[in-house]
């Protein structure tokens, strides 16, 4: 009982360590905000957005689109809500800090 115990805890431990290596590597290809300081700048310039829905600014920040044309293909509920120069100023503004 002991040994067939300590296969499921290595099995378990294996699986864990699995799922912890395919998450932290996901992170890191999505990870461009590194600095506490640029995530707080990011997270006062939206929310200055009033007229974006809380997932729409978390989307912008998710995506990081380059062009307003592309965040309101790709966040379809952007088309009537900013216009296009409002919308590549906060892209360009978001970009500045972010890591590439």
């Amino acid at each position: 009982m002991a040994h067939v115990l300590m296969s499921l805890v290595v099995l378990l431990d294996d699986l864990l360590d699995s799922v912890f290596r395919r998450s932290l590597a996901y992170t890191e290809n999505f990870d461009r905000v590194r600095e506490l300081e640029n995530t707080q700048a990011i997270r006062e310039r939206l929310d200055r957005q009033r007229e974006l829905h809380p997932y729409e600014r978390a989307q912008l920040v998710n995506l990081l689109p380059d062009t307003a044309e592309e965040a309101k293909s790709i966040i379809p509920s952007l088309q009537d809500k900013v216009n296009e120069d409002q919308l590549n100023h906060l892209l360009q503004d978001l970009a500045s800090f972010t890591q590439q």
